[in-house]
């Protein structure tokens, strides 16, 4: 039987969770979610230096994401530290610009209902750029 403790015990520790704004029905996690995009040129080659922009649709807000990664061709569009602040399913355009190439689609994101995660519903993982 103690043992079994200690088993119980090991397990919770390795499970690492942490309580969400209801501390009554929500644990969330320690894993960080993030959501990127890979941006490549006409050739098919990883584009760097790509204005990447990210708009909340329906109030056009600009919002902090857009950078690049350090991986060529690959940008941060959307993480957990929105999750607070996401909806359950809200479309967000992404946009970006290189030179007079450039490209345009729609994302939407949503988050758990204990709104520890953002999750990604709908979302291509790869644009091009065109002229």
């Amino acid at each position: 039987m103690h043992r079994t403790r200690a088993l119980a015990a090991a397990l919770m520790t390795s499970v690492a969770l942490t309580a969400c704004d209801d501390a009554s029905e929500c644990f969330c996690t320690e894993e960080y979610r993030s959501y990127h995009l890979n941006v490549i040129d006409s050739d098919g080659a990883p584009a760097d230096g790509v204005e990447v922009r990210v708009v909340r649709t329906q109030t056009g807000e600009r919002l902090d994401y857009g950078s690049p990664t350090g991986v060529p061709g690959v940008y941060l569009i959307m993480d957990d530290s929105f999750a607070a602040d996401v909806a359950a399913d809200e479309s967000f355009n992404v946009t970006g610009e290189l030179g007079e190439a450039s490209f345009t689609t729609r994302f939407r994101f949503g988050t758990d209902p204990c709104r520890c995660h953002v999750l990604r519903v709908a979302g291509p993982d790869t644009v091009r750029l065109s002229p």
